[in-house]
């Protein structure tokens, strides 16, 4: 409901901010695993861990991609 703005909330001073790291997921043993809008930045995150799941978030984003104009919403 706030994705378009259509509750005129940006006449009050509503902005939206798009932050680089989307997700942020510290271990109990120090490791971390963070999640950026960049793709190349996220596989290597995963890739720190296993390069094999690295290699299926491509695709599984690689996926998404293609079928992202049916699933987007639209005004």
């Amino acid at each position: 409901m706030l994705r378009n703005d259509e509750l005129g909330l940006g006449d009050y001073g509503l902005e939206y901010i798009h932050p680089e790291i989307v997700v942020h997921a510290p271990f109990p043993d120090g490791t971390y695993l963070t999640q950026y809008h960049d793709i190349e930045r996220t596989c290597a995150e995963f890739a720190k861990f296993s390069k094999k799941d690295a290699a299926a978030y491509r695709r599984m984003i690689a996926d998404y991609d293609a079928v992202k104009p049916i699933l987007a919403i639209r005004n």
